[in-house]
Protein backbone atom coordinates (compact mmCIF):
# COMPACT_ATOMS: atom_id res chain seq x y z
CA UNK A 1 0.00 0.00 0.00
CA UNK A 2 1.42 3.33 -0.51
CA UNK A 3 -0.14 6.67 0.14
CA UNK A 4 2.82 8.83 -1.08
CA UNK A 5 3.89 8.47 -4.38
CA UNK A 6 7.56 6.43 -3.88
CA UNK A 7 6.46 6.20 0.65
CA UNK A 8 5.34 3.11 1.70
CA UNK A 9 3.10 3.32 4.28
CA UNK A 10 2.76 0.54 7.74
CA UNK A 11 -0.22 -2.14 6.59
CA UNK A 12 -2.88 -1.46 9.11
CA UNK A 13 -3.07 -3.84 12.12
CA UNK A 14 -6.15 -6.21 12.00
CA UNK A 15 -7.77 -6.48 15.51
CA UNK A 16 -10.93 -5.83 17.30
CA UNK A 17 -10.26 -1.80 17.88
CA UNK A 18 -13.65 -1.42 19.20
CA UNK A 19 -13.06 -4.60 21.89
CA UNK A 20 -9.52 -3.02 22.46
CA UNK A 21 -10.83 0.15 22.86
CA UNK A 22 -13.82 -0.60 25.28
CA UNK A 23 -11.22 -2.73 27.11
CA UNK A 24 -8.89 0.15 27.94
CA UNK A 25 -11.60 2.65 29.17
CA UNK A 26 -12.61 0.08 31.46
CA UNK A 27 -9.28 0.04 33.10
CA UNK A 28 -6.88 -2.77 31.44
CA UNK A 29 -3.34 -1.72 30.38
CA UNK A 30 -2.06 -1.14 27.00
CA UNK A 31 0.67 -4.27 27.75
CA UNK A 32 -2.20 -6.38 29.02
CA UNK A 33 -3.99 -5.96 26.12
CA UNK A 34 -1.07 -6.77 23.98
CA UNK A 35 -0.65 -9.44 24.96
CA UNK A 36 -4.12 -10.69 25.18
CA UNK A 37 -4.46 -9.61 21.63
CA UNK A 38 -1.27 -10.87 20.03
CA UNK A 39 -0.51 -7.61 19.09
CA UNK A 40 2.34 -4.41 19.90
CA UNK A 41 2.56 -2.49 22.81
CA UNK A 42 3.08 0.70 20.88
CA UNK A 43 -0.01 -0.06 18.39
CA UNK A 44 -2.37 0.30 21.12
CA UNK A 45 -0.23 2.91 22.56
CA UNK A 46 -0.55 4.91 19.31
CA UNK A 47 -4.60 4.68 19.22
CA UNK A 48 -4.64 5.40 22.61
CA UNK A 49 -3.05 8.83 21.65
CA UNK A 50 -4.80 9.12 18.36
CA UNK A 51 -8.09 8.16 19.66
CA UNK A 52 -8.04 10.33 22.99
CA UNK A 53 -8.96 7.25 24.67
CA UNK A 54 -7.30 8.62 28.01
CA UNK A 55 -9.51 10.88 28.06
CA UNK A 56 -12.65 8.59 27.52
CA UNK A 57 -10.98 6.05 30.27
CA UNK A 58 -10.35 8.94 33.05
CA UNK A 59 -14.42 10.07 32.26
CA UNK A 60 -15.55 6.17 32.17
CA UNK A 61 -13.86 5.72 35.89
CA UNK A 62 -15.26 9.41 37.17
CA UNK A 63 -18.57 8.04 36.44
CA UNK A 64 -18.27 4.64 38.07
CA UNK A 65 -16.45 6.36 41.10
CA UNK A 66 -20.16 8.00 41.12
CA UNK A 67 -21.99 5.46 41.00
CA UNK A 68 -20.51 3.42 43.53
CA UNK A 69 -20.19 6.35 46.15
CA UNK A 70 -23.97 6.37 45.84
CA UNK A 71 -24.85 2.66 45.40
CA UNK A 72 -22.69 2.52 48.68
CA UNK A 73 -24.30 5.61 50.59
CA UNK A 74 -27.65 4.48 49.63
CA UNK A 75 -26.99 0.96 51.16
CA UNK A 76 -25.76 2.52 54.37
CA UNK A 77 -28.57 4.81 54.24
CA UNK A 78 -30.70 1.67 54.03
CA UNK A 79 -29.03 -0.02 56.41
CA UNK A 80 -29.05 2.67 58.88
CA UNK A 81 -33.05 3.08 58.48
CA UNK A 82 -33.83 -0.79 59.51
CA UNK A 83 -31.41 -0.77 62.16
CA UNK A 84 -33.59 2.33 63.80
CA UNK A 85 -36.50 0.93 62.91
CA UNK A 86 -35.78 -2.24 64.77
CA UNK A 87 -34.77 -0.06 67.76
CA UNK A 88 -37.69 1.85 67.31
CA UNK A 89 -39.76 -1.19 67.51
CA UNK A 90 -37.86 -3.02 70.41
CA UNK A 91 -38.38 0.39 72.37
CA UNK A 92 -42.29 0.18 71.63
CA UNK A 93 -42.49 -3.07 73.44
CA UNK A 94 -40.60 -1.85 76.01
CA UNK A 95 -42.75 1.15 76.59
CA UNK A 96 -45.55 -1.28 76.36
CA UNK A 97 -44.33 -3.87 78.42
CA UNK A 98 -44.01 -1.40 81.28
CA UNK A 99 -47.25 0.65 80.99
CA UNK A 100 -48.58 -3.31 81.84
CA UNK A 101 -46.29 -3.87 84.95
CA UNK A 102 -48.73 -3.71 88.03
CA UNK A 103 -47.72 -0.44 89.81
CA UNK A 104 -46.07 -0.83 93.33
CA UNK A 105 -46.13 1.37 96.60
CA UNK A 106 -43.39 3.40 97.69
CA UNK A 107 -40.84 6.04 96.76
CA UNK A 108 -38.22 3.21 95.70
CA UNK A 109 -40.82 1.57 93.52
CA UNK A 110 -41.38 4.86 92.13
CA UNK A 111 -37.24 5.88 91.52
CA UNK A 112 -37.79 2.24 90.13
CA UNK A 113 -40.30 3.39 87.22
CA UNK A 114 -38.27 7.01 86.95
CA UNK A 115 -35.11 5.33 86.40
CA UNK A 116 -36.05 2.82 84.36
CA UNK A 117 -38.36 5.35 81.80
CA UNK A 118 -35.00 7.66 82.04
CA UNK A 119 -33.05 4.41 80.25
CA UNK A 120 -35.49 4.48 77.77
CA UNK A 121 -36.00 7.62 77.04
CA UNK A 122 -31.99 8.20 76.69
CA UNK A 123 -32.10 4.75 74.19
CA UNK A 124 -35.18 6.79 72.28
CA UNK A 125 -32.99 10.07 71.70
CA UNK A 126 -30.24 7.93 70.77
CA UNK A 127 -32.26 6.07 68.22
CA UNK A 128 -34.31 9.00 66.90
CA UNK A 129 -31.19 11.45 66.68
CA UNK A 130 -32.60 13.68 69.58
CA UNK A 131 -30.11 16.21 70.67
CA UNK A 132 -28.21 15.26 73.53
CA UNK A 133 -28.60 17.89 76.73
CA UNK A 134 -32.52 18.25 76.05
CA UNK A 135 -33.98 16.15 79.14
CA UNK A 136 -37.13 14.82 78.70
CA UNK A 137 -39.70 14.86 80.88
CA UNK A 138 -41.09 11.93 82.54
CA UNK A 139 -44.96 12.17 83.25
CA UNK A 140 -45.49 10.13 86.56
CA UNK A 141 -48.50 11.53 87.79
CA UNK A 142 -51.36 8.80 87.95
CA UNK A 143 -48.92 5.97 88.07
CA UNK A 144 -49.20 5.91 91.83
CA UNK A 145 -51.50 7.07 94.56
CA UNK A 146 -50.24 9.74 96.69
CA UNK A 147 -51.71 8.11 99.87
CA UNK A 148 -49.87 4.99 99.28
CA UNK A 149 -46.63 6.92 99.45
CA UNK A 150 -44.58 5.45 102.45
CA UNK A 151 -42.78 9.18 103.04
CA UNK A 152 -39.92 8.78 105.13
CA UNK A 153 -41.01 12.15 107.63
CA UNK A 154 -40.46 12.77 111.01
CA UNK A 155 -43.57 13.12 113.18
CA UNK A 156 -44.09 16.49 114.09
CA UNK A 157 -42.53 17.59 117.34
CA UNK A 158 -45.27 18.05 119.52
CA UNK A 159 -44.91 20.39 122.90
CA UNK A 160 -44.60 18.09 126.24
CA UNK A 161 -47.44 19.31 128.30
CA UNK A 162 -46.03 21.68 131.22
CA UNK A 163 -46.40 20.61 134.35
CA UNK A 164 -48.14 22.66 136.63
Amino acid sequence: MSGVEGVDMPKAIEADWELIKARYITGNSPRVLAAEFNLPVSAISKRVQRGGWLRLRTGVKQNVDRLVERAVTLTLAEKSAKVRDGLADELMRQVESVGRLPVRRGLRALSDRAELAQKMAASSAKVFGWEPGVSVNVGIIGAFDPDDLELMVPPAQQPEPQAG
